[in-house]
């Protein structure tokens, strides 16, 4: 029987191919991408990173959950102000909840919590109260206040009686209401709203979030 000879240099060469073999990476871990076929790439930074926090919500996300007409108002009474040519952020965020939350009931009061010289004399001592007025519309149009969920705000201007200017926005039904229109509305105080007018001079009026005393509102017959 013959016995293979192996050389000293074959040895070596084996020997040398054992130690690469073994000093070769290991296999990227195998992964299915989205279509199901394997990819050869490993975990990224942004797999291992936390998930981003939820967007924080906004006052109008808040106000929106509120449900009943007083706690709507405590919630935005810190944010009323008295203004000049530009609406108070606690007025605004009122009649945001106001579009598709307010109710006759909230506003439609028998007797007046307060009065136009009241909120002249304390608007912050007036602030959060109802009252309704009645005179003629000197202005009312439709206001932009974004999505409204197919409700809609209108604004403007009411001279009373005695002379006294009811700023309003006014939530629920206008009707055919239009200027020079007779009409009462009913709302809750916000404080005092100056504003430059036609004439170059300055109006003087109280700012107030409501309705109007319609059927459509107050469901008269």
């Amino acid at each position: 029987m013959t016995i293979a000879r192996v050389s000293a240099g074959a040895v070596l060469v084996l020997a040398s191919a054992v130690v690469l073999g073994c000093d070769k990476e290991p296999p990227k871990e195998v992964r299915a991408d989205k279509a199901g076929q394997p990819s050869q790439r490993g975990t990224t930074v942004e797999e291992l990173a936390p998930p981003a926090p939820p967007p924080r919500e906004t006052p109008r996300d808040l106000i929106q959950k509120v449900q009943s007409f007083s706690a709507a108002v405590e919630m935005v009474k810190p944010d009323m102000a008295d203004t000049h040519d530009e609406h108070s952020g606690g007025t605004l965020l009122l009649t945001v909840w106001a579009a598709s939350h307010l109710r006759w009931e909230d506003v439609g009061v028998t007797k007046n919590e307060t009065s136009f010289a009241l909120v002249k004399k304390d608007s912050d001592e007036a602030r959060g109260k109802r009252m309704c007025a009645s005179g003629t519309l000197i202005q009312i149009s439709k206001q932009d206040f974004g999505d409204l969920g197919g409700n809609k705000i209108y604004g403007g201007l009411l001279l009373t009686r005695s002379g006294d200017i009811l700023s309003f926005f006014a939530a629920g039904s206008t009707g055919s209401l239009v200027e020079r229109n007779k009409a009462r509305f009913c709302g809750v105080v916000t404080g005092t709203y100056d504003y430059s007018n036609s004439a170059g001079g300055v109006g003087h009026a109280v700012a107030t979030v409501g309705m109007f005393d319609l059927p459509e509102n107050n469901g008269a017959k």
